[in-house]
């Protein structure tokens, strides 16, 4: 029966849209056995052919009929009697085909990490060596399931070594380097990634050639390859630790420092620059004291361009105090900047002043930053920086607190919303909460409702005086006053409306 229905899709004639359905209900109700006498290897490669004939709604279809193949029966019985059709789908059929195929052969992988070990190892290798070859497709949505496949495989026990051992695999992958550099750079996004799954990984790829060649891109003078491989390094070392350690003693970070110090002095070199404070950024976030000790000129140079953000362009302004955050958001990364008081103090002010100009989304990025540089993890951060934090936060400008407030008044939802964050942040230190209690009109602020505040603000708002009202209980800041508007407004919640203005809407109605 389901061979005569696989039949039926070479006719000229064939109805794909009922005949899929015929064939849908047909695979589900068969039981295994049944199932693994009727599908036939010529029946499942006319199957694949089929695709290049059929609409967008039959496609749709007959990827539901291969889901149901590898769901509903024995996936090891159907990987196995059937890894020729199934390779053959991926080398040779639709790129339709090749999509589906590979996503439901990741999706049995990653359900289970034995299923490859239980295939033999011929069939285990030219599967591999099939996907891999779908990474270098023109058409990215196979590349970029096959890409995805391969970290299945990889993940499952001795999955590296069957990338690695398998000669025509490896071959494979090698001729990639001598391609354009579009497939270059899928093979050194695929290396990349399987060297930081684990060391089995970057040795593998390091004794393949593959991280050598990737350093090397750095050299050559074409910009945008300069680019993509900054990207993929970055994407290594703030993700993995041995591989940081590998590209160090590889010279590699020594190298971008240099390219760092001669793209600033350059006048275009502008992008390839950035590409590499933000590099840096990533590794400061990480080892904060051992980035700016080995690459003393790193941190001077961000403060400098903070000090002098009006001159910079919006890119490098935006990146330079993005950074700034992410240095300061670790403990060791304030600890870092609590050594550099004249510095601090300048590039407080800046910020004081920067998220007053720019456009509301620079604005509110800058926000962002100062977020990061305020937030503390648990009480023993709390008390080892908020004695700091409070200079810097009073650095911002001349009444800090007032400032900001006067910043959540302005109409705008994503600045507020930014502030709220902010606030609730600073919210962990009993001097900002002092602040809050001894500044004319703040509280009443907060607990008046204020209309012009976002939706999204108004649920930070009620976050905010929680945050508030939690410090004072610790350390009993608020007077029974304010203690008593605090409770009345959490206790009407969120969204809370006064009886009259109820009444005045539904006369109004």
């Amino acid at each position: 029966m389901l061979q005569d229905l696989f039949n039926k899709l070479s006719l000229n004639d064939v109805n794909y849209s009922n005949n899929l359905d015929d064939i849908l209900s047909e695979v589900k109700s068969l039981n295994d056995e049944t199932f693994q006498h009727e599908l036939t290897p010529s029946g499942l490669k006319q199957f694949f052919e089929a695709w290049w004939h059929m609409n967008e709604e039959s496609r749709t279809k007959a990827r539901l009929i291969l889901h149901s193949m590898f769901d509903n029966h024995s996936t090891l019985y159907f990987m196995s009697g059937f890894i020729v059709e199934i390779v053959f789908g991926l080398s040779t059929c639709d790129d339709d085909v090749k999509e589906a195929l590979l996503k439901e052969v990741k999706l049995v992988v990653t359900r289970d990490k034995e299923l490859m070990r239980s295939l033999s190892m011929e069939h285990r290798h030219s599967l591999v060596k099939a996907v891999v070859q779908c990474i270098f497709q023109p058409n990215f949505a196979v590349s970029e399931a096959a890409h995805n496949t391969v970290l299945a495989f990889a993940s499952y026990p001795e999955g590296m070594a069957s990338i690695f051992e398998h000669k025509p695999t490896v071959e494979l992958l090698r001729s990639m380097l001598k391609q354009d550099e579009s497939l270059r750079m899928r093979l050194y996004d695929l290396c990349s990634a399987l060297a930081c799954m684990s060391e089995e990984g970057l040795k593998c790829c390091v004794s393949e050639g593959f991280m050598e060649a990737l350093y090397d891109e750095l050299g050559k003078p074409d910009l945008l390859v300069q680019l993509n491989v900054l990207e993929i390094l970055t994407k290594m070392v703030s993700s993995s630790e041995h591989c940081l350690k590998y590209f160090h003693n590889l010279g590699a970070v020594s190298k971008l420092h240099e390219m760092m110090i001669t793209a600033e002095n350059s006048s275009d070199a502008g992008l390839l620059f950035y590409s590499l404070v933000r590099f840096f950024g990533h590794l400061a976030r990480l080892y904060p004291t051992e980035c700016c000790n080995a690459y003393p000129g790193f941190l001077p140079l961000i403060f400098h361009y903070i000090s002098q953000y009006n001159s910079l362009d919006a890119g490098l302004r935006l990146l330079t105090f993005d950074t700034f955050g992410m240095l300061g958001s670790t403990a060791e990364g304030k600890r870092l900047l609590t050594e550099h008081e004249e510095p601090m103090k300048l590039c407080m002010r800046s910020f004081g002043a920067a998220i007053r100009s720019g456009t509301l989304e620079i604005r509110a990025r800058h926000i962002e930053a100062l977020t990061n540089l305020f937030t503390v993890q648990g009480l023993e951060e709390v008390n080892e920086f908020t004695l700091q934090m409070h200079r810097w936060f009073k650095w911002l400008a001349d009444d800090s607190l007032q400032f900001l407030f006067a910043l959540l008044k302005q109409p705008f939802a994503i600045t507020q919303e930014a502030l709220m964050h902010l606030l609730i942040v600073l919210a962990d230190h009993k001097w900002f909460v002092v602040d809050v209690a001894n500044s004319e009109g703040i509280l009443d602020f907060l607990v008046a409702r204020p209309p012009e505040l976002s939706t999204a603000a108004v649920h930070l708002r009620y976050d905010l005086i929680q945050a508030l009202s939690s410090s004072s209980k610790r350390e009993n800041v608020f007077n029974s006053q304010q203690q008593l508007k605090i409770m009345k407004y959490l206790r009407e919640g969120i969204f809370y409306i006064p009886k009259e203005e109820l009444e005045i809407e539904a006369v109004a109605r």
